[in-house]
């Protein structure tokens, strides 16, 4: 005696099946912005920073880790305020990099 054959979502298809599933449910939410895709990369990028938009626009980012007294006299800041993000994300690579080459 054979198993009947089994079905699956293409044979459910074939038939013009359809079952709604929890991701096709729900709304899809609407793309994020320019600058909420770039804060977000940046935050992943720099864990050591937390990074911040002021009420006035400017945009921070603080070192959860103080700099070494080598790190801070070869230019690496505790705290880095600025107009644009784009200008944030450019001073955040200067500072990776003096972290990176000073300890």
């Amino acid at each position: 005696m054979t198993a009947p054959p089994t079905e699956n979502s293409n044979t459910r298809a074939a038939r013009g099946d359809t079952i709604a599933s929890s991701t096709t449910a729900r709304q899809a939410r609407p793309a994020p912005s320019k600058a909420e895709a770039q804060f977000a990369v940046l935050e992943q990028t720099y864990p050591r920073w937390r990074i911040r938009r002021r009420s006035t626009g400017m945009w921070t980012a603080t070192r959860v880790v103080a700099p070494t007294a080598a790190q801070s006299a070869a230019g690496l800041q505790r705290y880095l305020l600025l107009p644009t993000l784009d200008a944030l994300a450019a001073a955040l690579v200067e500072q990776f990099v003096i972290a990176q080459t000073v300890r």
